[in-house]
């Protein structure tokens, strides 16, 4: 079988140093490399490399066959920056290619002018770009933030900083250097812990027995809340395929639009993780913070997988579902208005411009049926790979304090701790009725950790600040716990669940 050649892709406008980054890398490869120019910029390749043009993008996959049939092992094409990115990126590779990493070129002149004139042309390859390379000295500050915002899971590096060694580690780091390490770390981490149960299974000590039936529940919790994360993952893929801020702020006028804000999440099944640029766009197109709050805070509650998977964890009792519902609801209408009635500071960040657009109107394509759905999978596995690690956390912690801490803590001390859960573990409103569950909190607690984890928990945080404002989100965070101390507290005391 012949070895696979690497295609990588090098994007950025004209003079934002596509060439001189080229230059820099290819000085110390170790490989046959060449590079295929569409467009050929001030900057010239260094002679010793091998250099082939192409005129037009639809031939681009003849000139591969025919480059690759020179014995590289790697072809950089340098993309031409005005021309739609997903209209080349959305062909497949021919045989014996794959697709190895997009590199964006970032220039600090030309970013705050062409992203606001030329919109989704030039964003697109950032917000697609595995790493950003920043050209230019001083790059500002807010411009960084900017960037975060448009694409969250890329690296970033200085161009000036960048050397064939730095390169090299900062490719390893993306993919092979951790995966690879951690792939090592896990298959050494197994054998410990078989030959460790072997050892101590006739030792069985009290705390010993505790250890095995943390393991046994973390396993248990993860087992049951899988399924229900992947559901979530991809119908939030979908959504980011299909739907756009443009078609959901004409929905949000007068009372029928407040219910919408309600009861929207019943057939747009959003994780809460998906809600933060969905909400910050709506604000910027003039939609009111109330509908906006109510929209951002209840839809996860209503979403059928949460639904679904608070009955799983429950045994069959719909009877809780319907509990977290209602109350969560009402939770959600008093926090809405109140602070639409009261809150009167702007509440998106002034350096907010993008709007929320499916993944192909930021594309700028218009894409076959069988397009889509290869996108939808695509970025439900990128969401599903993301909300993982956030469910394994709480799942730990949750075996742990059902099986090392039994809940002893009585008054207001328990729904103290219960804001705390709902701040630091949370992993996501699809399956934190499992979590609830598993930390044997009373049934008033369960359901403030299960309605207010969605709303305040970290990782959600994190996301809300690169759209809102900080003192908009420190009196959110602070009335939301307030609420859920006294209100749920108080349920504990006067309702019979």
């Amino acid at each position: 079988m012949a070895n696979m050649i690497e295609v990588d892709f090098v994007a950025g406008f004209l003079g934002s140093g596509k060439t001189a980054f080229l230059n820099q890398i290819l000085s110390a490869a170790q490989e046959r490399e060449a590079v295929l120019l569409m467009e050929q910029g001030n900057t010239l390749l260094s002679p010793h490399t091998c250099v082939f043009t192409l005129e037009h993008s639809e031939d681009l996959n003849l000139k591969l066959i025919k480059i690759a049939k020179e014995g590289f092992h790697r072809i950089w094409v340098e993309l031409n920056g005005s021309e739609s990115l997903g209209k080349i990126l959305q062909r497949p590779l021919p045989e014996e290619m794959f697709f190895g990493h997009l590199y964006t070129l970032v220039h600090k002149e030309q970013f705050p002018m062409y992203s606001k004139a030329l919109g989704s042309l030039y964003l697109e390859s950032i917000a697609n770009g595995d790493f950003i390379i920043l050209s230019g000295e001083d790059f500002p500050k807010e411009a960084l933030r900017s960037i975060h915002r448009i694409n969250p899971s890329t690296k970033i590096f200085p161009l000036n900083k960048l050397t064939a060694r730095t390169f090299s580690y900062l490719r390893r780091g993306k993919d092979g250097f951790m995966l690879e390490w951690s792939i090592l770390f896990w298959m050494l981490g197994g054998i410990a812990c078989v030959f460790g149960m072997v050892y101590i299974s006739g030792r069985m000590s009290p705390a010993t027995v505790k250890i095995f039936q943390a393991n046994t529940v973390f396993v248990a919790l993860l087992l049951e809340s899988l399924p229900f994360l992947l559901l979530g993952a991809l119908f939030s893929g979908g959504a980011s395929v299909y739907l756009s801020s443009s078609r959901l702020k004409d929905k949000f006028h007068g009372g029928s639009g407040y219910l919408f804000s309600l009861f929207s999440g019943l057939f747009l099944p959003f994780c809460d993780c998906a809600m933060p640029p969905i909400g910050g766009a709506l604000l910027k197109g003039g939609v009111q913070l109330r509908y906006v709050l109510a929209f951002v805070l209840a839809a996860p509650l209503v979403n059928p997988i949460t639904i679904v998977s608070t009955v799983a964890a429950y045994q069959g009792n719909w009877r809780i579902a319907l509990y977290r519902i209602v109350f969560g609801l009402l939770t959600v209408v008093v926090t809405s208005e109140i602070f639409g009635l009261f809150w009167k500071k702007p509440v998106l960040k002034k350096s907010e411009e993008l709007e929320y657009q499916s993944f192909y109107e930021a594309m700028n394509i218009n894409p076959t049926g069988m397009e889509k759905y290869k996108a939808t999978l695509y970025l439900s596995a990128k969401e599903f790979y993301r909300m993982a690690g956030f469910l394994v956390l709480g799942a730990a912690i949750g075996a742990c304090a059902k099986v090392f801490f039994s809940v002893t803590i009585t008054g207001f001390g328990i729904y103290s701790t219960m804001i705390a859960a709902a701040l630091f573990i949370s992993p996501c409103a699809d399956t934190n009725a499992f979590m609830a569950k598993s930390m044997d909190f009373p049934l008033n607690t369960a359901l403030g950790f299960m309605i207010l984890g969605p709303m305040l928990s970290i990782k959600n945080l994190l996301l809300l600040a690169r759209y809102f404002r900080k003192d908009f989100l420190l009196a959110l965070t602070i009335f939301l716990s307030f609420w859920g101390v006294l209100f749920f507290g108080l349920m504990g005391k006067v309702v019979a669940l």
